[in-house]
């Protein structure tokens, strides 16, 4: 076995081997969730060659690499393509050749890359805190086609072809951008890898280190703005698209009034007007100098519409998450809420009398103080942690400023993880 690939496999866990489920490090992509006999079936199976280990450093690479490209490529370059890639043309119009036909044929050899890997990479069997390794390429491509990105990642493959077609014909371009529109399917990746960005379901390596390096309130307020900017770059692409289908002379981009002529400007301001529509339309503002004109366009703003009043509700949403988190002031006010709504679900649910539900609420809204959270949470937290870290944690908690804010000192700490070590 030669010196580097030995390197690269031997801090991985073994293939067969049954280990706790927390011993493994988390993969979702890659995890079949599995009863019992599926468990036991998969463990038995041998190990075939040239399958990776799905927790060994090329698989962390790899999942990267595919991060990376739907975090960049797939989340904006492809629907720049879809809306300027024309008859070769580019954003820079003194280009010889077009940035954005560079960035498709290099996206589409990761994807085919990445559709091959869904096949060569091993996959993690978990049952009731159990977990084990497989590297058999039969269970990996039933996993990778059944439970995986398997349909949608062939899709998106497809336009590779297209455009390999059309340079080398000189087919119609028309086609090739209606086929490369396939390419969009890729941004179910990104909002499934969006949705698991916690330092808990993040496949690859440069993701757990974003997740981890960042606080639960940066995290989510990058998770808004990414958001953001990925719908409006999307509907202002698509918004130009629809003009340019219906014929720029005939649709909104003629009707514009600036002190610019929209249908002669470069590419890069037909995207900043495109997306300054969506966003207008999204966050309900609508100053009215961008209309739609034809039917279609008609249809396609009462669509972005729909789709402004549920991203203004996830912004609103995250804007109160925030503001809940911004303080101690603010976390001891949503704390009484909280308890109050607690309170008021128990008592309905008791039948207490009006009079002592009165006095109730007015002691809980008036008298009553939340609890210390480091205090009483400390002693939970120290049982979760692994031997190494229980030991680190004691050590740091006996210095009286351990805990900042908190009332409790050194020896009250000791106590508390004293008694967690006896629980």
């Amino acid at each position: 076995m030669p010196p580097l690939w030995k390197a690269l496999v031997s801090s991985t866990p073994p293939a067969g081997v049954e280990l706790p489920a927390e011993s493994v490090a988390p993969v979702p992509s890659r995890t079949w969730l599995c009863d019992s006999r599926t468990f036991k079936r998969l463990q038995a199976t041998g190990r075939s060659n040239f399958v990776i280990s799905p927790v060994g450093l090329l698989a962390s690479f790899t999942y990267s690499v595919a991060n990376v490209t739907d975090l960049t490529y797939t989340a904006f370059v492809v629907a720049l393509s879809v809306a300027f890639n024309d008859n070769g043309m580019s954003m820079d119009a003194g280009a010889g050749t077009c940035w954005l036909t560079i960035a498709d044929l290099v996206g589409s050899i990761i994807y085919l890359i990445d559709l091959w890997m869904g096949f060569q990479l091993g996959i993690i069997a978990r049952w009731e805190g159990r977990a084990v390794v497989v590297q058999n390429w039969a269970a990996s491509a039933r996993f990778y086609t059944r439970c995986g990105t398997f349909w949608t990642d062939m899709l998106a493959c497809l336009p590779i072809f297209a455009q390999v077609a059309v340079a080398t014909t000189g087919s119609s371009a028309q086609l090739l951008r209606l086929i490369a529109t396939l390419r969009l399917l890729r941004l179910i990746r990104v909002v499934r890898l969006l949705a698991n960005l916690s330092r808990s379901s993040v496949g690859g390596s440069h993701m757990r280190v974003l997740a981890s390096a960042v606080t639960t309130r940066k995290l989510l307020l990058l998770h808004a703005v990414f958001s953001l900017a990925v719908l409006v770059n999307l509907l202002g692409c698509i918004w130009w698209n629809v003009a340019v289908g219906e014929g720029l002379d005939n649709s909104w981009a003629a009707a514009v009034n600036k002190d610019f002529d929209l249908l002669t400007a470069g590419e890069p301001t037909q995207w900043l007007v495109s997306c300054y529509f969506a966003l207008t339309t999204i966050v309900t503002v609508g100053y009215g100098d961008i209309v739609p004109v034809t039917v279609k366009e008609v249809a396609m703003t009462m669509a972005f519409q729909v789709v402004g009043v549920a991203m203004f509700a996830y912004l609103l949403n995250t804007a109160s998450s925030l503001l809940a988190a911004s303080g101690p002031a603010a976390k001891r006010v949503e704390a009484i809420r909280n308890k109050l709504d607690e309170v008021e679900s128990t008592m309905g649910a008791l039948e207490f009398a009006p009079g002592l539900r009165r006095r109730i609420r007015r002691y809980f809204a008036l008298a009553w103080e939340p609890p210390d959270g480091c205090a009483a949470h400390l002693p939970q937290l120290y049982a979760e942690l692994p031997p190494a870290l229980r030991h680190k944690l004691a050590a740091q908690q006996l210095r009286p400023q351990a805990v900042q804010g908190a009332a409790a000192t050194a020896e009250a700490i000791a106590a508390a993880v004293a008694a967690a070590v006896v629980a």
